[in-house]
C-alpha cells in the first residue's frame, strides 16, 4: 500500500515538471522578445535627415534674412532655370570662408557672393545653420611685388590693376595636373600669369586664398592662363 501510494506521488510529481517544462518552454519565445526589447536601443531621429543645402549668390540680405539666386541647367534642353531660397539668419548661424575652419559673424556676408548655405526647416522656417563664402578669383598677370615681401599687383584681363594680399595661410601652387606642386611668395616672378582665389576686403585689397601660376617648366616661353 505504501509503496502503491509513493509510486503515484512519484509520477505526479513528474507529471508537474512535465507540464512545468512545457509551460517554460512556451513562455520562452515571448521571454526572448521582452528581453530583446529591453536591450535593444530605441531608435532616435536622425536629425541630419531634416539638413538641406543650397548655393548660389546673395541677392537680398539683412541683419536677419538672405536670399539666394540659385541657377538650374536642364541636362535635357540645356536650359538654364533660376529660382530663389530664402533662409533666416540668427546668432547661431556660422559663416565661413572656404577652406577655413575660422568663424565668421554675420557682417561677412554681402550682396554679390557666391555662398553654399546649410538650413533646416522649423516650423515651415527655413533656418540657415552654416553659410560657407566660396572663393572668388582674379586672373592676370604680375606687373610689380611689393617690398613687404607678401603682396603683389597683376594686370587683369579687363584692364584693371588688382592688389593682392597673402598670409601665412595662402597656399602657393605651380602647374596643374600631374605637373603640380607647391609654390611659394619667393618663386613669384614679374610677367607670371596666375589666378587668385580668395575674396575682395573693405579695402579693395584681393586677399589671397589660393596663388595658382602656370608651370614654367612645362611651358617655357608660352605660359598660358592656368586653370582654377
Amino acid at each position: 500500500m505504501l509503496k502503491t501510494i509513493a509510486v503515484k506521488a512519484l509520477l505526479g510529481a513528474g507529471a508537474l515538471g512535465v507540464l512545468g517544462g512545457s509551460a517554460a518552454l512556451a513562455g520562452a519565445p515571448q521571454l526572448s522578445a521582452n528581453l530583446a526589447a529591453a536591450t535593444t536601443p530605441k531608435a532616435t531621429p536622425n536629425p541630419a535627415r531634416n539638413v538641406h543645402r543650397a548655393g548660389g549668390t546673395i541677392i537680398k540680405l539683412s541683419d536677419t534674412e538672405m536670399t539666394v539666386e540659385r541657377q538650374r541647367r536642364d541636362p535635357s534642353t540645356e536650359a538654364v532655370t533660376k529660382d530663389d531660397v530664402t533662409v533666416e539668419l540668427n546668432s547661431h548661424t556660422s559663416v565661413y570662408f572656404f577652406g577655413s575652419k575660422d568663424k565668421h559673424g554675420l557682417e561677412a556676408l554681402k550682396l554679390g557672393q557666391d555662398v553654399g548655405v546649410r538650413y533646416t526647416e522649423v516650423n515651415g522656417q527655413k533656418v540657415a545653420r552654416g553659410v560657407v563664402i566660396r572663393p572668388d578669383h582674379r586672373a592676370g598677370r604680375i606687373i610689380s611685388k611689393d617690398a613687404d615681401g607678401k603682396s603683389f599687383t597683376i594686370h587683369a584681363a579687363n584692364g584693371q590693376t588688382v592688389h593682392i594680399t597673402t598670409s601665412d595661410k595662402t597656399r602657393f601652387v605651380e602647374g596643374v595636373g600631374k605637373s603640380k606642386k607647391s609654390g611659394s611668395y619667393a618663386d613669384l616672378k614679374v610677367g607670371d600669369r596666375v589666378v587668385v582665389l580668395g575674396q575682395e576686403d573693405s579695402q579693395h585689397n584681393f586677399d589671397a586664398a589660393v596663388v595658382r601660376t602656370a608651370n614654367r617648366d612645362a611651358h617655357p616661353g608660352a605660359a598660358t592662363t592656368p586653370a582654377a
